[in-house]
């Protein structure tokens, strides 16, 4: 893990305390914006959403967050909505000393979402700076630029619209079944309907279909699938060109489904380009680079996206396929059995231990991981 000073930042779930679990989705998306928006801000590390995630579930306070994570500042707070307005407290607090370094409470109307998320954004970036400054002495330079700015990549100035696309978004991670896929497809059809420039939605739209199209049972429907799948990251990507998850989206469709190596190659390098400090980039990349060669390129890669998410179980699945493709088998059953500690309902990892045992030629132990 690097050293707090260089990855700060964690932002944890806010709380829902509207009183209805309904609002549920709601919370949870205006933290994953927050952590997008501040994401957005070269000057700034902030750790991954899966991580901040599982040690909300682990009951862990901010201080014991902050040492799980690495991170020397945790952002916390909490979401009441109600009728038109919407309520949000944030606190950031700093490790080291258990102090809140900054708090503040808005109460907006509803219309005024994206201007809180902004104005939480640049305010946590500049209470950053500021202990930044005082910590390197009178030649520190502080973290630059806004870091929730309202015409931030990939977003929607339409309240409706991102409702849908919460919506849609809380139904696609559920990853339970073609039927939740669907579900997740059609909100964010809905929000494409309300602001079709919303280029987001169309990203999220294309991981739908290109999650169905992996399901699909007749050559047909995965085709047409597959191919909105493409057309889908290509508006995205068209919309918002310095939008790392549209070029991640596109190339992981070309090259999975598609299996178009150069088009892949192409939007996974501009990925990279534009998000070397998102887990998520880096994941995907890491996969393609091992797959076409790119061994070493893929290690640095997966390396810095576990640094960044240390508690989710894809990074080191991933970290253990790329393991695999390097015939390093007894590092990849480290790196899988750490994944399986995660999660151990993970039927793809134990997949990957039957093909890493089977090539280590041990075959009762492949026969078992993939029974």
């Amino acid at each position: 893990v690097l050293p707090p000073s260089d990855r700060p930042l964690a932002v944890l779930p806010f709380r829902n305390i509207s009183g209805a679990a309904v609002h549920d989705y709601y919370s949870e998306g205006l933290s994953a914006e927050l952590r997008a928006a501040l994401t957005r801000n070269p000057d700034l590390q902030v750790a991954a959403p899966t991580s901040s995630r599982e040690v909300v579930r682990d009951g862990d306070d901010p201080v014991a967050v902050a040492r799980k994570l690495g991170v020397a500042f945790v952002l916390q707070g909490s979401v009441a909505k109600a009728g038109g307005v919407i309520r949000v407290a944030a606190d950031l607090i700093e490790a080291a000393a258990g102090l809140t370094r900054w708090s503040e409470t808005f109460e907006r109307s509803l219309s005024d979402v994206f201007a809180v998320q902004s104005e939480i954004a640049d305010m946590v970036a500049q209470a950053l700076a500021a202990r930044i400054t005082a910590e390197a002495g009178s030649d520190g330079e502080a973290p630059k630029g806004s870091a929730g700015a309202a015409d931030a990549q990939g977003g929607s100035a339409n309240v409706a619209a991102f409702e849908d696309f919460l919506h849609g978004r809380e139904a696609f991670n559920l990853a339970a079944s073609a039927e939740t896929d669907r579900r997740a497809l059609a909100w964010f059809d809905a929000a494409i309907a309300r602001d079709p420039s919303y280029a987001a939605a169309h990203v999220w739209r294309a991981r739908a279909l290109s999650a169905l199209a992996a399901q699909s049972g007749e050559a047909e429907a995965m085709r047409r699938d597959r191919d909105a799948a493409i057309a889908a990251a290509r508006t995205a990507a068209t919309l918002a060109p310095d939008f790392a998850a549209a070029h991640t989206t596109l190339g992981w469709v070309l090259f999975n489904q598609a299996l178009d190596v150069r088009a892949a190659r192409a939007a996974f390098a501009r990925a990279r380009a534009l998000g070397g400090g998102d887990a998520d980039v880096l994941m995907s990349s890491a996969v393609f680079a091992a797959r076409t060669g790119g061994v070493e390129d893929a290690r640095r890669d997966i390396a810095r996206a576990l640094v960044l998410d240390p508690l989710n179980p894809s990074a080191f699945r991933f970290a253990g396929a790329i393991s695999i493709i390097a015939t390093d088998n007894e590092r990849a059953l480290g790196e899988l059995d750490r994944a399986l500690a995660l999660n151990p309902t993970g039927s793809v990892i134990h997949a990957y231990r039957g093909a890493a045992y089977a090539a280590l030629g041990k075959w009762t132990e492949a026969r078992a991981a993939y029974a």
